[in-house]
């Protein structure tokens, strides 16, 4: 996964190969391995603001893998950018047993 600020947000942009490792632990998973996924996230608290499957640099609706596996991709994700961006407000609302930990700017 790689996370980046964005305006007033943050990106997650999660990999085919992550998101096959992550299905593998889903069992009725229905998400599509062969695309990756991006993820758009408020850098206040943590909400979702948009998501889209990217395929050869093209960004298409997730529809086709909206499911709880999707919703468990962008939690993990939420996590992932929340840590390595030390958004420490969004830990706080949405991880608080990883507030914790996080670094004080």
């Amino acid at each position: 996964m790689r996370a980046y600020m964005q305006g007033g947000g943050f990106v997650v942009e999660v990999d085919p190969d992550e998101i096959e490792a992550f299905s593998s632990r889903w069992p009725c998973s229905n998400l599509t391995v062969t695309s990756g996924k991006e993820f758009l996230f408020s850098a206040e608290n943590g909400d979702i603001l948009d998501a889209a499957t990217v395929s050869r640099g093209r960004r298409f609706s997730t529809e086709a893998d909206d499911g709880s596996a999707l919703a468990a991709l962008a939690d993990d994700a939420c996590r992932f950018g929340a840590q390595a961006l030390s958004l420490t407000d969004v830990l706080a609302i949405r991880f608080p047993d990883l507030a914790q930990a996080a670094p004080r700017p």
